[in-house]
């Protein structure tokens, strides 16, 4: 996962013992989109943006709906994010911090965008 990171905080102090850094998997998500007309999002190039409770927007993806609105994102970073979703067409919106655990794939269902 291209993305993983190990926080180092400042203070000038030598580390003693072993460092273990561990990698996990990336997170994969899916939806499947409608408009605020209640048809589903077909064929729209869909923007997304995780944003990290402390950090702020932090990762962008883009991806395409198929013919029934659906969406897939496979490599997006394991964390807890607000997720902002648009559309081609102007439609979004923003999902409360939503869990994407590694190496697995959430499926938000249904939703309904503004």
């Amino acid at each position: 996962f291209p993305n993983n990171f190990y926080e180092v905080l400042p203070g000038g102090s030598s580390l003693e013992g072993t460092l273990t850094i561990q990698m996990v998997g990336a997170s994969g998500l899916e939806a499947q989109l409608f408009l605020p007309n209640g048809q589903p999002a077909a064929s729209q190039t869909v923007a997304l943006m995780l944003s990290h409770a402390t950090r702020g927007p932090w990762w962008p993806a883009q991806s395409t709906t198929d013919a029934e609105g659906v969406v897939r994102f496979p490599n997006l970073p394991a964390g807890e994010f607000v997720l902002s979703f648009k559309v081609t067409a102007g439609a979004q919106l923003e999902l409360t911090e939503t869990p994407l655990p590694p190496g697995s794939t959430v499926n938000l269902g249904v939703v309904k965008l503004r």
